[in-house]
């Protein structure tokens, strides 16, 4: 089904695309780092599991369960603001390019008017 938000977003992609390769580029680059991401994550949430599923007696006591899990932990953090960061960029470089075409509309209307 095609919906305005849909239009709306292929027709930005393709303005960026056109004004701003550059930023294209980053965000095709940024969605390949995302999926690594959420793959590292996955493969963080099975070690998990094959931890608690072979760890014998008290997990609290098993060393080296408590060491997996900690570097699980820190890596997943890592991963959060990796993704954060992201979508922090992401969005400033689509509002940065809406104001470029903003502007660059409000021209267009002047210099017909």
């Amino acid at each position: 089904m095609i919906t305005p938000e849909g239009l709306q977003d292929q027709l930005l992609g393709i303005v960026v695309a056109r004004e701003r390769p550059e930023l294209e580029e980053e965000k095709n680059a940024l969605i390949i780092q995302s999926a690594g991401n959420k793959r590292q994550l996955k493969n963080i949430e099975d070690k998990i599991l094959e931890v608690l599923s072979t760890s014998e007696g008290n997990i609290l006591e098993d060393e080296t369960a408590i060491k997996i899990l900690n570097s699980s932990k820190n890596v997943a953090n890592e991963i959060t603001l990796k993704q954060v960061f992201t979508v922090k960029h992401t969005v400033y470089g689509i509002l940065s390019t809406q104001l470029l075409l903003v502007w660059r509309g409000a021209a267009m209307v002047r210099e017909s008017d």
